[in-house]
């Protein structure tokens, strides 16, 4: 197993790669106040996969492909961070030997209809998981 301390996983306040913008305010309020979110990672972190393998589209993940755990995520420095572990898996092995791109994934987003041509704030979202997408 490799532990991977300080991930950024999104700049708040600003537009991400999807245009869309986290806010400090929507971040806690879903990821890290959320007592399910808080549970899971008590109880040995949030299980996560690589991006190329799918997952069906209410966004169950397919555990045959678990690669790593998020074990814990924060606020730092304007920044939403995580820990995460890569693990003794077939597909963590293979994310050890490459270049990672962390990512959210959820259900629910919610952006304000006035603002779908530029950049979107995010006003509601259901946190899912940490990905991670190997290049």
């Amino acid at each position: 197993m490799v532990e991977l301390k300080g991930i950024i996983i999104v700049s708040l306040g600003i537009p991400n790669l999807s245009n869309r913008i986290y806010t400090e305010k929507i971040v806690k309020k879903t990821i890290l106040e959320n007592p399910i979110v808080k549970e899971q990672l008590s109880n040995g972190g949030i299980f996560g996969t690589l991006s190329k393998y799918k997952y069906d589209d209410s966004g169950e993940l397919d555990t045959r492909f678990i690669s790593h755990s998020t074990t814990n995520i924060y606020i730092e420095d304007g920044k939403l961070k995580a820990d995460i572990t890569l693990l003794d898996t077939p597909c963590g092995k293979e994310a050890q030997e490459s270049v990672l791109f962390p990512y959210l994934v959820g259900t629910g987003v919610t952006v304000p209809v006035e603002s779908v041509f530029g950049p979107q704030e995010v006003t509601s979202y259901d946190f899912l998981r940490i990905d991670l997408q190997t290049f």
